[in-house]
């Protein structure tokens, strides 16, 4: 049950499974890691082949195709996205039950006063074969080893969702947690991605060069978006992170999961200041001059450069590179890329070289 772009899917809960397992860190082995791991997988097939037996009603698989308005869909969209949540609700329990839980016998144990979860709680273990008790106790059996690795996981997580001031943020612990991800330094989700857009180890070996070449590792969690971001700064002080269109200090990469797109995963350049880019499109190497054109949107006399223009004298934005009137807008947009080959891994690291040389003589 592989996450994979373009592939249509049975149902939406068998896309969300999808998704999670897609998503999750590689197999750690000893200590019952393995197995974590191995359950977080089985739990996942069981949201996409057994939903129904869960009490989750589903229905066909919908997503939406390149660039389509969610106006009208809005119904579609709230099935998509409510596969997701429904997966993180009962992941965010499991991670409760974890917390609270001690060792003692054949499992982890909980007081039932401690923790009461809603009913799907109990459906999704029936459905993923896994066995647990109720009464003045809640237990799931397990293995020592993997009850252990389940502990160990917890603490992890839930520490990395912690602030300096001490307030846990639980989407962002229950993320971590939901993927089994026991070692947050290793870049698991480069090769997740490769695997997504069948990339063929180029995104991976990508990201690779990137972080060699100084760009810093990032994981961007908003809700229920997240991307991989490899970035330089050039601000004068920092700024919060967002997506990719909204850059405005950060040069480099972001690789992020469209949850309603039948291409989910999506490289995109990050690029602020592209007006110097263009104005400079001359120190570019002839290569990565011709990326740039044909990469950046001609402008088409849209005005949104200006629209804000009271007098109707502000001339547009547009710059000329190569005799062809290039638009300097939000080149996140320009440059979002659904595959990956040789060429385009090459182009990339060429791109953000010569742009870096660029930035770094701004002052």
């Amino acid at each position: 049950m592989n996450a994979k772009n373009g592939k249509i899917y049975n149902n939406y809960f068998e896309r969300a499974g999808a998704f999670y397992a897609s998503t999750c860190a590689p197999r750690e082995e000893g200590d019952g890691k393995a197995d974590v791991r191995e359950i977080m997988l089985t739990i996942y097939g069981a949201f996409a082949q057994k939903s129904e037996e869960i009490g989750l009603k589903t229905n066909p698989d919908v997503f939406f195709n390149p660039w389509e308005p969610q106006k009208g869909r809005e119904k579609d969209v709230k099935l998509i996205r409510g596969a997701n949540e429904k997966i993180m609700e009962f992941q965010d329990m499991l991670l409760s039950f974890m917390e609270l839980s001690t060792w003692k016998d054949n499992g982890l144990y909980v007081d039932a006063d401690q923790f009461m979860p809603k009913k799907i709680f109990f459906k999704v273990l029936d459905a993923a074969g896994i066995t647990y008790t109720k009464g003045t106790q809640t237990s799931i059996i397990l293995e020592k080893e993997c009850a252990m690795a389940f502990k160990e996981l917890a603490e992890h997580t839930i520490a990395l969702g912690t602030s300096e001031e001490g307030k846990v943020n639980h989407s962002v612990a229950a993320f971590y947690f939901s993927r089994a991800v026991f070692d947050d330094k290793k870049d698991w989700l480069a090769d997740d991605f490769d695997e997504i857009m069948g990339a063929k180890g180029y995104l991976a070996e990508l990201c690779k060069t990137l972080e060699k070449m100084g760009f810093r590792r990032e994981i961007l969690l908003d809700g229920r978006y997240f991307s991989l971001n490899y970035l330089k700064d050039f601000g004068k002080k920092p700024e919060p992170l967002k997506r990719a269109f909204g850059e405005r200090t950060r040069l480099g990469i972001e690789i992020s999961y469209e949850d309603i797109c039948i291409n989910p995963a999506l490289l995109s350049l990050r690029m602020p200041y592209y007006v110097d880019v263009l104005n400079n499109a001359d120190r570019l190497t002839n290569e990565v001059r011709l990326f740039t054109l044909s990469n950046t949107k001609t402008c088409d006399g849209c005005r949104y450069c200006v629209q804000t223009d009271k007098t109707g004298k502000r001339p547009l934005a547009n710059i000329s590179v190569g005799g062809v009137k290039k638009c300097p807008y939000y080149p996140a947009f320009s440059y979002r890329f659904i595959e990956m080959d040789k060429s385009l891994e090459e182009n990339i690291i060429n791109f953000l070289e010569d742009v870096e040389q660029i930035y770094e003589k701004r002052g």
